[in-house]
């Protein structure tokens, strides 16, 4: 039975998360082993027993049912998670996304499939903020551009998630990117943290701009239910999250963009093989769903 705890026990819960301070160490968790790729005999069967317990009006039966099926990875499981993800229900929404979330199997396939049709300038947060979790979770590499691209969103939420993704997913070939987004976000001076607010220029004119983005921030937080490092980090001005990622991506702590840059030119070539060895993992996850789609169609 799936439990969804009021609105107002998620954001405590966000805001209760012990920040993580630039300079600390990151806690790191070792990663699941990932799931086996059901034949496509198997992903018919459980299609098949989900449509059936889909039916009526039950919202937590409906769930359940979405549980079920996310436990099977297959391209076919893929695409009926996807049709859930445009239901009216917002618990239903999230839930096919957190079971694409658990696709790992083929995250190209999944990670392709959220990002289809997404409207980089879209004013959906929700939406926009499900699709960069998903594609998080199943460290899809071939999401990196679309990650970028909503780093420059109006939405001040889209942009902090975006970045928070890119660091948690630490790929380094975005760090030049990252690197231009010091001087967008005017912080190429560093920025200061005291615990409540942020003192740099984010680029947001008044005290009210900035009152609703922290306040819009907290909402899609306590929407997506995240705890812990990344709940913390997203209740931050975009200006220090940079600062965060670029030491997720370099495991170095930067003072300001000059010190990022001669760090980065230092070690170009050890960064080179990083960006080298992400390529080829992203070319590995897009075989392997090529197979898997393949297979699928072949019935095997």
């Amino acid at each position: 039975m799936r439990l969804v705890p009021p609105a107002a026990v998620l954001v405590f819960l966000a805001l209760a998360a012990p920040a993580v301070r630039a300079g600390e160490p990151a806690q790191e968790v070792a990663p699941k082993p990932v799931p086996p790729l059901a034949t496509t005999a198997e992903a018919k069967a459980a299609i098949t027993a989900f449509k059936a317990e889909f039916k009526g009006k039950d919202v937590a039966k409906k769930a359940d049912a979405v549980d079920a099926l996310g436990a099977v990875n297959h391209p076919f499981v893929v695409e009926e998670l996807v049709k859930v993800t445009k239901h009216k229900d917002p618990e239903l929404r999230a839930a096919a996304y957190q079971n694409l979330e658990r696709q790992r199997a083929i995250p190209d396939v999944a990670g392709k499939a959220v990002m289809s049709g997404l409207d980089l300038k879209s004013k959906d947060v929700e939406t926009i903020t499900h699709v960069i979790d998903t594609v998080e979770v199943l460290r899809h590499r071939g999401s990196l551009p679309v990650l970028l691209a909503l780093c420059r969103h109006d939405d001040h939420a889209v942009v902090r998630a975006a970045l928070d993704a890119i660091g948690d997913m630490k790929d380094v070939r975005a760090l030049d990117a990252v690197l231009e987004l010091l001087k967008e976000l005017k912080v190429e001076d560093g920025v200061k943290w005291d615990g409540a607010s942020a003192s740099v220029d984010t680029g947001t004119a008044g005290n009210g701009d900035q009152q609703a983005a922290e306040a819009q921030a907290r909402a899609a937080a306590a929407g997506n239910a995240r705890k812990g490092k990344s709940a913390a980090r997203r209740m931050r001005s975009a200006g220090e999250i940079v600062y965060m990622v670029l030491k997720d991506l370099t495991g170095e702590a930067f003072g300001s963009g000059k010190d990022a840059r001669a760090w980065a030119e230092k070690n170009k070539d050890a960064l080179a093989a990083k960006k080298k060895a992400l390529d080829a993992e992203q070319k590995q996850q897009e075989e392997a769903g090529k197979a898997a789609v393949a297979a699928a169609k072949a019935g095997k």
